[in-house]
This record gives structure tokens, sequence and C-alpha cells, in this order.
């Protein structure tokens, strides 16, 4: 079976193995925009961009499927479609195990598709606000690339040859989450080696993330190690919420070539609009026998009724775990100094797992675990 045409079975097959009876949260967003872009020939024009996604996420899985479509300024465009699976098990009171998925294809109008598939075991050891995780990453591709034009009396281009390559190399880095007056910072490192076609190749990237009121603003910068030199990539990208639905992003970006598909790397500066929905946020848990938090605190609240400990931790505070009671009723609560701000948080169980409440807006952490988000106004309700 082709490997383009066995990708979303497979997609699917995993998806349905793993959010049949897990998702607790469906969301969907869309982005439109437009601005400049490098076609797979190398070359740059202007570019109209959609984007659709949806997201299906449960207490220790999340599903990502999403679209793309590029219109080219040229009159060139490609259309294409990815899934992404993160997976995590606890194992001990500071470390789980995870399991991060990939699959994704493209088609262009340049007689050119590509797809590929990846899997990352790893294991993740939390000690807030440091997280550190190691693990293997095994991937495959595959690139079918004709002419871009029929050749010299031909009526149309040669028919495209398949080229399928693979790689299996280690994988590992950490996360440092920091509070700020008003805000976090999280800086985060990952380190990945590759050997395709008895090509070595080291990729090194670093992230800064800072999170401040309505705005979210993420760096990177990275460098591709070969043997025959070294090429660095980065950019920066903002979003901005406008609204609890609407969010404007704006991005520009220098990135590396796929070794395993073979297309070549580019440049991009987007801006656009992000129209998120999602099956609607529940209201957090009440825990009962327990009267409303004084003036100026925030209440956070989980339904764990059979834990012994529970705490929570956030952005705001580097993600350093507080106490939090039990209501009669099993529901878990801290009343919290939250600084206004839209927030990431979660509830650490028995010293062992990281959980969000049910039907929060979730957003995957980078490391397999979610992280639930909250949005504090100047006076907390």
């Amino acid at each position: 079976m082709r490997l383009d045409r066995a990708l979303p079975t497979a997609a699917l097959i995993l998806a349905a193995a793993t959010t049949r009876a897990a998702a607790q949260r469906a969301s969907a967003q869309l982005m439109v925009g437009g601005g400049t872009a490098t076609d797979v020939r190398g070359i740059s024009s202007s570019a109209m961009l959609l984007v659709p996604s949806l997201a299906l996420t449960s207490t220790r899985s999340a599903l990502r499927l999403g679209l793309s479509g590029t219109s080219f300024g040229g009159g060139g465009w490609a259309a294409g479609g990815s899934t992404a699976l993160d997976l995590r098990l606890p194992i001990a009171p500071l470390a789980a195990f995870t399991l991060d998925g990939t699959a994704g294809g493209t088609v262009t109008s340049y007689h050119s598709s590509y797809a590929s598939l990846s899997a990352t075991p790893s294991l993740e050891v939390r000690l807030a606000p440091l997280a550190l995780f190691g693990g293997v990453r095994s991937a495959a591709g595959r690139s079918s690339v004709g002419a871009l034009a029929p050749a010299a009396g031909l009526l149309a281009p040669p028919v495209p040859r398949p080229i399928t390559r693979s790689s299996t190399g280690p994988v590992f880095g950490g996360r440092l989450a920091l509070a700020s007056t008003g805000g976090s910072v999280t800086l985060a490192y990952r380190q990945e080696q590759t050997r395709i076609d008895s090509a070595r190749a080291t990729d090194r990237t670093a992230t800064v993330s800072v999170v401040r009121g309505p705005l979210l603003l993420t760096g990177i910068l990275g460098a591709r190690s070969e043997s025959a030199a070294t090429t660095t990539f980065g950019g920066v990208r903002a979003s901005i919420a406008l609204s609890r639905m609407l969010a404007l992003q704006v991005g520009a970006e220098r990135y590396p070539g796929d070794r395993l598909t073979g297309t070549i790397g580019g440049r991009a500066v987007s801006a656009g609009l992000v129209l998120r929905t999602s099956s609607g946020p529940r209201p957090l848990p009440r825990p009962s026998g327990v009267a409303r938090p004084a003036a100026g605190l925030t209440r956070l609240s989980i339904r764990a009724p059979s834990a012994a400990i529970v705490e929570v931790a956030g952005d705001w505070n580097g993600w350093r775990p507080v106490p939090a009671n039990r209501g009669a009723n099993g529901v878990w609560f801290a009343d919290l100094a939250i600084p206004a701000g839209t927030w990431r948080y979660g509830f650490r169980i028995d010293r062992r797992e990281w959980r969000v409440p049910d039907g929060t807006t979730v957003s995957a952490d980078g490391f397999g675990g979610k992280a639930a988000w909250i949005t504090v106004d100047s006076i907390p309700k």
C-alpha cells in the first residue's frame, strides 16, 4: 500500500482506538490570512491561507486534526492534512511515559506530493517548574516529485518517481516555566539526531514563550548541523485575543527543509484572523459546604473524589504546586490571588498525575500533557 494512502487509514484507526471513550472536549478553529510564502519550487510569492482544525482532548490524550490550503500568487496551490496524537501515562509521582504520533500529507499543483509518519515514545520527569524528557523518534517519509512542466515533445509531464526514506534517532529536551509580573515566561530546548541515507544531522531548537494578558508571543531559534555545514532557522509568532472566540495572529519565519520528504526550506510572513469555537466550556465544579471565595481571590477547582492530595499550579507562579482543599462532595479547590490576564494551569493529583478540570479550554503543553486556560479580570468574580 502506498504510504500517502495508508496514512489517513492509520490515523483514523489510531484516533478511534484512543478517543472513542476518552474524548471529553471538542474544539475547532479556522485561520484565514495572507502574506508571502515559499512553494515547493523554492519560489517566494504572495499567498492566501485557509487552515481549519479540530482538537479532541481528554485527561490523558489529545488528538488534533488539521487541513491547510495555500494559494500562491503565481497561480499554484498546495493542500494538505495532518493528524497528531499525544498520549500520557503516569508511572511514578514525578514521571510519566508519553507517546507522540504524527501523520500528514500534501499534494501540490506542481505534480508533487509528500507524506510522512512519526512516533516518539519518551520518558518525562517533572520537577516544577522544570520538566525534562528523553526518548526516540522514528519517522518515515515518502515524496513523489514530477517535472514542473512537460518536456519538449511531450503532452504531459513524466510520471513522478516515488522516493521513501526513514530515520530513527534520540530526542531530548526540557522546559522551564517562570513567573513574571503580570505574566509568565517559558523557556524550552529540544535536540534531535537523525540519520537519513547515511547522512547524519542534529537539529537544536530553543523556544521562548511569553504570556501577558491577551498576548501570546513565541520566538524560535534553531540550528541544523550536518557534515557539510550548519544552517540556522527561526521565527516569531504573536497571537492577540480580541475576544473569547476571535484572535489576531501574525508571524514571520525561516524554516529548514524536510530531510525525510526532500522538501526545501523557505520563508513565510503571514497575518490573519483565528475564529475559535468549542463544545462549550463547563463551569468549574463547586465544592459543597464551602463559602464563596473572598474578594480579590479566584477559585480553581477539580473533581477528584478518590484523591488523597491535590495541588494546583500555573503560569502565574512558575508552576510551583500549591495545596488545594477538599469539599464534602469530593471537589478540591484553591482560592488564589491570581493577577489579571490569561493563564495556563493544572492540578497535580496525589503528586504523580497532572489533570485539568473537565470542560475547560485545554492546550497541549509540548510534553504529552495538557494545561487548562483561565482568564482573570481585574476584579475576580
